[in-house]
């Protein structure tokens, strides 16, 4: 299957603004975590996997889509012979 430079650059938009939602979606996750602490509405054990999941969460989704988008401009720049 050949790619062409549109369909990289759409994959790289799209990877760009899934990463932006992790980034969001983790730091609302983990300010719901600091905030359970913090209220003490729920045992402590709770609101650390809550924290420690907010984490992963979001070092790892930004991880992985920081990786498919330095491939496809990798992929981009042979494309057009860089």
């Amino acid at each position: 299957m050949q790619i062409d430079a549109a369909q990289l650059n759409a994959w790289i938009v799209a990877s760009q603004r899934t990463q932006k939602r992790v980034v969001i979606v983790a730091i609302a996750i983990l300010l719901v975590g600091v905030g359970l602490k913090l209220v003490g509405a729920v045992p402590a054990l709770i609101s650390n996997v809550v924290i420690a999941f907010a984490l992963i969460l979001g070092v790892c989704g930004f991880w992985v889509t920081a990786a498919h988008i330095s491939d496809w401009r990798m992929r981009l720049a042979r494309l057009q012979g860089k």
